[in-house]
């Protein structure tokens, strides 16, 4: 085949593609819709995700992963896979301190409270190397802003109040990272006895890897009721996150199904062009490699702008929102779905590829 025939060729497929494609109006709506799905999608299920790992996961730091209500009660070790250790954890307590040590008491009620030992402090919780000296405490985000928001604190830390009401103990005031309306502290186990609280449950602590579930049942049959920490989760924000997540797969897939109707409706005509553009090729002598990278080319550009286009879009809208919604941008975005998105194109080039070898070699 000689260059001006080769330039005829490839003029033919661009004057086809520029018919079917750039003056279309049907497919502008297409592309449109296309960018609206991959931007709904995605805002959608990052914003689930990141909820769950912001928020509900970072609860299992909180709550201990599996327990038994004891009261002080030494619940004797029975299989060496597990450790036992006494701990403070309660749901809704009074925080009870003074900013400084002649000052008036002040109260928070309905804070949840841990006490554990420093070393199985969760990981987020940042524990430094501390001096032994000194107490020291951390609270979540909303009950830090509690605690700080006036000029009476002195940016280190306050005076807690023991059990009894007649002592008091400066501790340092420290932060970790967990979202949600619930306020919450941890206190170091020692402290928390010192304080005159007394250790409420015995956390089950598993030495060698095995499933929560397992554990529960082998501690069941031997008399004691464990429980898990996602039997104890706020109710609103467990039912929330899972029945958010089946309206997310369920519309998810429901919009793919019309999309992809839509799709094949509307462009019914420019795939039957595509095929006799094919099929005319293979007959007029024109090579099966030109087809396939043409087309090949042509549908990862397609979807390669789609795909920009949707990113930079949800990119944008995120500002807008974090914005509007400041605690939005405090839980980080994940890409996961982008990627999902980009791994289409391959998958999308290779039913191309089989399906324009077909159609090539029907003649």
């Amino acid at each position: 085949m000689n260059v001006s025939k080769q330039y005829s060729i490839k003029s033919i497929f661009f004057k086809v593609l520029k018919q079917q494609i750039l003056k279309s109006y049907k497919q502008w709506i297409v592309f449109a819709f296309l960018i609206c799905f991959c931007i709904f999608s995605t805002l959608f299920y990052n914003y689930i995700s990141d909820f769950n790992d912001a928020f509900i996961d970072r609860l299992k730091g909180v709550y201990p992963a599996l327990y038994i209500k004891s009261h002080g009660e030494i619940i004797k070790e029975f299989d060496e896979r597990f450790k036992h250790k006494q701990e403070f954890f309660y749901f809704s307590e009074t925080l009870t301190f003074k900013y400084s040590k002649q000052g008036n008491k002040k109260s928070i009620i309905d804070v949840g409270i841990k006490a554990a030992d420093i070393l199985d402090f969760p990981d987020i919780i940042n524990v430094p190397e501390l001096n032994n000296n000194t107490n020291h405490i951390w609270v979540n985000n909303i009950l830090w802003e509690m605690i700080i928001n006036t000029p009476e604190f002195d940016n280190k830390g306050l005076y807690l109040i023991s059990e009894d009401g007649m002592r008091q103990f400066y501790v340092f005031l420290h932060k970790f990272d967990l979202l949600g309306d619930r306020a919450w502290i941890i206190f170091p186990k020692e402290l928390a006895l010192t304080l005159g609280k007394t250790m409420n449950i015995t956390t089950i602590y598993s030495i060698v890897p095995v499933a929560n579930n397992k554990i529960k049942k082998l501690y069941f049959d031997s008399g004691f009721n464990a429980i898990l920490w996602t039997e104890r989760l706020p109710f609103f924000n467990y039912v929330f996150y899972h029945l958010t997540l089946r309206i997310y797969s369920i519309l998810t897939f429901g919009l793919l199904i019309v999309l992809v109707i839509f799709v094949v409706g509307v462009l019914n005509d420019t795939f039957d062009e595509f095929k006799k553009l094919i099929i005319f090729s293979s007959l007029y002598g024109v090579k099966e490699s030109f087809i396939q990278t043409f087309f090949i080319f042509f549908i990862s550009s397609y979807f390669l702008l789609i795909f920009v286009f949707s990113i930079l879009s949800v990119y944008f809208i995120n500002k807008i929102i974090c914005n509007m919604i400041p605690i939005i941008g405090m839980i980080s975005k994940n890409s996961l779905s982008t990627i999902f998105y980009l791994s289409i194109i391959p998958i999308i080039c290779l039913i191309s590829f089989f399906f324009i070898k077909r159609k090539y070699n029907e003649n």
